[in-house]
């Protein structure tokens, strides 16, 4: 992956040119800087086969305070795939289907030229994923555009947003930072507030020490994660709604992470039991300016918990 190329706030650029004989008039939207993006309507089972089919590209998830992108082959083989809140495996992605609320084709210019990507937003039109397609890709991508290009109020959506299991998630995105917060006002020493500021200095000894981290990023529509070593560090200004904001990236095997800097954040450490199997689990929580979970460091399985929980000590 290419440092740099994660989440772009500046806008978009024009689809293209010489899509202009098959694009729709009414699937084309402009945006508020003023470019156009395509409307897109996809049903479930084909928009998670054309992931897959797609055979790399860069996977991107974004949340208030953090953004992760993976890059490689990326098939998350979701177990229960009909259910409205899927899940792969090994925990790493599981989006919220109800929360899914458009789907939009975009073109934007990097330092490697121009990429094809997909963009999707929650309910709220707040982006939540992108996809940007390999150059390989993308006579495929432009077919795929073609054939689902949908105006805007004819799209229909893949489940209700009052969905029982959807309405949970969002429910322990919204009640997990609180409930932090209150263990620590009652002295329960399974909830620690730290400095925002440590989770650079974590992944920043990560990658001193070539230690593998799981970093997971939250928001309504998607939690996606990456099991990687962090190899490199750099500071950056990146274009944020129409203003600058300061970021720290780090980039390993494969996968990025952008730390946003002077936003509205807390950090806690929780050393609680895991739901899942009944074990004690330590972990780095972040809650966002609207204090629900956006972004989570654990370590990467059961098997390394204690050499993770070493590591934790020295830093605090």
């Amino acid at each position: 992956m290419v440092p740099g190329m994660l989440f772009k706030n500046e806008g978009f650029t024009e689809f293209a040119s010489d899509c202009s004989d098959w694009l729709r008039e009414d699937c084309v939207v402009e945006g508020d800087d003023g470019n156009s993006h395509v409307s897109l309507s996809v049903p479930r089972d084909v928009w998670f086969e054309f992931i897959e089919s797609i055979g790399g590209g860069l996977h991107v998830a974004c949340s208030p305070v953090a953004v992760l992108g993976v890059s490689g082959s990326y098939s998350p083989e979701l177990a229960y795939g009909s259910e409205p809140v899927p899940s792969s495996e090994c925990g790493l992605y599981s989006p919220n289907l109800p929360e899914f609320g458009s789907l939009w084709a975009l073109r934007e210019q990097y330092d490697d030229g121009a990429h094809y990507l997909l963009e999707v937003r929650d309910v709220c039109g707040c982006p939540a994923q992108r996809v940007l397609i390999p150059h390989s890709a993308n006579d495929v991508f432009l077919e795929f555009v073609s054939t689902f290009q949908t105006a805007p109020d004819e799209r229909g959506t893949w489940f209700s947003p009052n969905n029982a299991s959807a309405e949970h998630r969002r429910r322990t995105l919204s009640n997990r930072i609180p409930w932090l917060r209150q263990l620590n006002h009652k002295e329960v020493a399974a909830s620690r507030v730290l400095p925002i500021e440590f989770i650079d200095e974590l992944l920043a000894r990560s990658l001193e020490r070539s230690l593998q981290v799981r970093t997971t990023i939250y928001n309504r529509a998607i939690l996606q994660g990456a099991i990687w070593t962090p190899e490199m560090r750099s500071l950056a200004t990146v274009p944020a709604g129409g203003q600058n904001a300061n970021v720290i990236r780090y980039f390993g095997d494969g996968t990025g992470l952008e730390l946003i800097q002077d936003c509205k954040a807390s950090a806690w450490l929780w050393t609680g039991q895991c739901n899942c199997c009944g074990e004690e689990k330590w972990a780095i929580e972040v809650g966002g300016p609207n204090d629900e979970l956006s972004f989570a460091v654990r370590s990467v399985g059961e098997k390394h918990e204690t050499q993770w929980r070493s590591f934790l000590q020295e830093l605090l």
